[in-house]
C-alpha cells in the first residue's frame, strides 16, 4: 500500500512548524572563525572565540485575528445592508399605495356612466377655421443651379489642343 501524498504533506508541514517555533524561542550564537567567516549556530562553538555574540530570537507576538482588522469594513457592510432593505421596504409601501390608488380609480371609472368614458361629449379634434397661407417662395426656389452639360466644340488641352492631342504625346 503506497502511503497518501497528502498526509505526507500535512505531516511535513507539521513537523516544519514545530521546528520553526522552537528555533524562534532560543538563542543563537554568533562568531567569526579565523578565516573570517561568520558562522551561526544554535550551539556554542567548541572553541572560544573573542567575537562571540548570544543572540536572543524571541518569538514574535501573533498577528491580531482578521476579525479585528476587517470589523469596520464589516461594519459599514451591514450599513449599507441594512440601507437598502430600508429602501426596498419604502419602495415595497409606495407600490402597494400605487396599487391601491389605482384599483381605486378602476372602480370610479365603473361607476361612472359610459358616456363619459367613452368620451361621447365632444369629438377630440377639432379641425383648423382657416387655411394655411401660401408658401412665400415659388417651388424650385431653394434648388440649387444644376451645371449645364458641354455645348460641343474642342476640349482644350495644355496647349490649347484638343483631348485626344493631350494623351497621346
Amino acid at each position: 500500500m503506497k502511503p497518501d501524498k497528502h498526509l505526507i504533506a500535512a505531516i511535513l508541514s507539521a513537523l516544519l512548524t514545530l521546528v520553526a517555533g522552537v528555533a524562534c524561542g532560543s538563542e543563537i550564537y554568533k562568531w567569526t572563525g579565523d578565516d573570517g567567516v561568520t558562522h551561526y549556530a544554535e550551539a556554542p562553538p567548541e572553541t572560544s572565540f573573542s567575537s562571540l555574540e548570544i543572540l536572543d530570537v524571541s518569538v514574535p507576538e501573533p498577528a491580531p485575528p482578521a476579525t479585528t482588522i476587517y470589523q469596520p469594513v464589516l461594519d459599514v457592510a451591514n450599513s449599507i445592508e441594512a440601507s437598502r432593505l430600508e429602501r426596498e421596504r419604502a419602495r415595497l409601501e409606495r407600490k402597494k399605495i400605487l396599487l391601491q390608488e389605482r384599483e381605486l380609480q378602476q372602480s370610479q371609472l365603473a361607476a361612472q356612466p359610459s358616456y363619459y368614458r367613452n368620451n361621447a361629449v365632444g369629438p377630440a379634434y377639432y379641425p383648423p377655421r382657416y387655411r394655411y397661407p401660401p408658401r412665400p417662395y415659388p417651388p424650385g426656389y431653394w434648388r440649387y443651379p444644376m451645371p449645364t452639360p458641354h455645348q460641343g466644340g474642342d476640349r482644350p488641352g495644355r496647349d490649347g489642343g484638343s483631348a485626344r492631342a493631350f494623351f497621346n504625346r
